[in-house]
């Protein structure tokens, strides 16, 4: 349809494209977030409970003075400081299960050679090697 006076063409809008979602994203959101909601309720329903200090005997399980002593080892290691919400961390603090394992193989190695649990590095490298054949001669 053409404007007589102009001769231009007259413009027609455009319709606008009603909003909608595909289908696939819906399902995805849907179960993705029903999978979320089942975890929570796993995660909610297998917590430990919660302790009231309701105990019969009213022993002492643990001091003041025990719990600072932790806080305070725990603080000296350093890693606490590092990291963000996301939890990398772990990746640049000190490798603590490293420092317990070569700990427990000391004391292993302590209690198997003499029964002292208390060995260190050092005792470790003062032990004469094991002889070991050699795989050349036969």
């Amino acid at each position: 349809m053409a404007n007589s006076v102009f001769d231009l063409p007259i413009a027609t809008p455009a319709r606008a494209k009603p909003f909608g979602l595909p289908a696939w994203l819906v399902l995805v959101c849907v179960v993705t977030f029903s999978v979320l909601l089942r975890a929570e309720a796993a995660i909610y329903k297998n917590a430990p409970h919660s302790c009231h200090g309701d105990f019969p005997q009213q022993e002492i399980i643990m001091t003041q003075a025990e719990v600072e002593r932790g806080q305070a080892t725990y603080l000296a290691r350093g890693g606490q400081h590092i990291g963000s919400i996301w939890g990398h961390g772990s990746y640049l603090a000190p490798d603590w299960t490293a420092d317990v394992l070569h700990r427990w193989g000391l004391a292993t190695a302590g209690v198997l050679y003499d029964g002292d649990a208390d060995f260190s590095q050092t005792d470790l490298e003062a032990l004469p090697p094991v002889a070991q054949p050699n795989s050349r001669q036969k």
